[in-house]
């Protein structure tokens, strides 16, 4: 693999929860500046995964992901990419409060920062949430959509 590759995910291994479910085994693959990638593949297979490994929004168990011959943690900071989702969506396996402090952790928020403006925002300003802190630290599937909005 090359340094001049616009992404190089190297040796990269993902494995979820107590459990152990692998959700990416040993990935390598290269993408050069202009190509068009498609990730095909059933449900399941990892592909969601391997983008979240590629967006830095999880990390990987083992390997690394390389954009722009950046690891994939200072290419988000330095902005050196953006990110569009399919859908405008809320993050399902994120809890409420997590998904509102997306953008504050893409920009390098500390997590006690992050938290202290959701609440505020979430809590304090939103009459709807008022005495229903519970909601905030559920995730949004588990609340509803509508509850998540």
């Amino acid at each position: 693999m090359t340094d001049a590759a616009a992404v190089s995910i190297r040796n990269v291994s993902k494995t979820f929860g107590k459990g152990g479910t692998r959700a990416l085994q040993s990935i390598e693959l290269e993408f050069q500046p202009g190509e068009f990638i498609s990730l095909i593949g059933p449900s399941g297979c990892g592909k969601s995964t391997l983008l979240r490994v590629i967006g830095d929004l999880i990390q990987p168990t083992d390997g690394e992901a390389v954009i722009g011959g950046k690891s994939a943690h200072q290419a988000r900071l330095d902005r050196d990419y953006g990110m569009v989702f399919q859908e405008a969506t809320l993050m399902d396996w994120r809890t409420v409060e997590k998904n509102v402090s997306l953008p504050l952790e893409m920009m390098g928020w500390d997590r006690a920062a992050r938290r202290d403006r959701v609440r505020e925002l979430l809590v304090k300003r939103n009459p709807r949430l008022a005495g229903r802190q519970p909601v905030v630290d559920d995730v949004c599937v588990a609340v509803g959509w509508g509850q998540c909005l």
